[in-house]
């Protein structure tokens, strides 16, 4: 699936909000500016970082023996496995790939770094089972009197799952500095959403 696709299908003036717990999310929505978490080029520099991937070679064997096909070309596989399914950066030319519209269409709210894995939570006063972050978020709005922005919502949730001892991720927010400050799940007025800030707010967002 290619989110951006979908976000540049959006009706004028409206959102797409994405709540992805999953890991190696951050960054699901191409090109959309990171508000929260580390920019692109910190992995490069980030000495831990080993990314996790299949041989092209090894890959490209597998594809062939479901498809019978023999093409060095995986686009051309996976056409046809997923036919109309199958991502449109490999059923379209180059020249027709999705670009985005606007900065200000998309709203991803990561459980993690695009290099970091994601845990789940057992059953609490919190709720059922579920992605930790999942649950963080829903502890978090549950507990605040008032509208709580992307932004905020983003950096307490980071700071609570990221002090963990054992399997610490750090969630992140993708979207324009216009959605970043506008209330979770609501449409974003005047640049800024009309809320109160605490003390505390300012401290984690600097």
């Amino acid at each position: 699936m290619d989110f951006r696709h979908y976000v540049n299908r959006l009706p004028k003036d409206a959102t797409l909000t994405i709540i992805a717990d999953s890991c190696y999310s951050g960054g699901l929505i191409d090109q959309e500016p990171v508000q929260v978490g580390l920019l692109p080029r910190s992995y490069n520099e980030d000495n831990n970082y080993k990314p996790r991937k299949l041989p092209y070679e090894v890959y490209l064997e597998q594809l062939s023996s479901k498809t019978g096909l023999n093409s060095p070309d995986i686009g051309v596989h996976l056409v046809q496995l997923f036919d109309l399914e199958a991502s449109i950066l490999f059923s379209l030319p180059p020249d027709q790939h999705p670009k985005p519209l606007k900065a200000d269409q998309g709203i991803l709210l990561s459980g993690c770094e695009p290099n970091e894995l994601t845990s789940d939570d057992p059953a609490d006063k919190n709720g059922p089972a579920g992605g930790a972050f999942t649950k963080t978020v829903a502890a978090i709005i549950n507990g605040h009197p008032a509208p709580i922005t992307n932004k905020q919502l983003v950096i307490r949730a980071r700071r609570i799952l990221g002090s963990r001892k054992y399997h610490p991720q750090h969630p992140c927010l993708y979207c324009s500095s216009k959605n970043a400050d506008a209330v979770f799940l609501r449409k974003a007025f005047r640049g800024r959403a009309e809320i109160g800030e605490t003390s505390e707010d300012r401290v984690l967002e600097d």
